[in-house]
């Protein structure tokens, strides 16, 4: 007898077990949804985090390409007797960037040219550069980039001057 007393108490206790086992697992229904939403969202974010970073990055470029072209055009309509602001603000309307700034000091060009970004926080990203006549051979050993046009170089530097 003691031992069917047993079997009928374990029985008892298994239902009562299961009975809390499954009541405790109906808490936890569609927990993994909402993991997975979440897990969604924070991919989501950081895809866009990735592409605002992409389009700064690639404007900024961009304004810097621009920027030289645009000191570059200003430092050879200087060198032939025109405005070389009128000549650098035509070049960056060609780029899609807009003037923030025209100098001249002595026979260089100073530029600050800027494309707008799509960050809430930040409407735009500038680039500066800077160009005037400097004797050919001297060209690679001083600055990153220059060019020949009509028989003189210009070369440009960018970042601070």
């Amino acid at each position: 007898m003691s031992n069917a007393h047993e079997k009928k108490h374990w029985g008892k206790n298994l239902r009562s077990n299961k009975s809390i086992w499954h009541w405790l697992g109906q808490t936890d229904r569609g927990s993994m949804t909402v993991v997975g939403a979440a897990l969604v969202m924070a991919c989501a974010l950081l895809i866009v985090a990735v592409v605002m970073g992409a389009n700064v990055l690639l404007n900024h470029a961009r304004a810097q390409s621009a920027a030289d072209m645009a000191a570059i055009a200003g430092a050879q309509a200087l060198r032939e007797g025109q405005d070389a602001c009128s000549a650098v603000h035509r070049v960056l309307q060609a780029n899609a960037a807009d003037l923030q700034s025209c100098e001249v000091i002595a026979d260089d060009v100073l530029v600050i040219a800027a494309r707008d970004v799509i960050l809430p926080f930040l409407q735009h990203t500038s680039a500066r550069a800077r160009a005037g006549p400097m004797p050919c051979g001297q060209s690679q050993e001083i600055t990153p980039s220059a060019a020949r046009l009509r028989g003189i170089c210009f070369a440009t530097t960018n970042g601070m001057w």
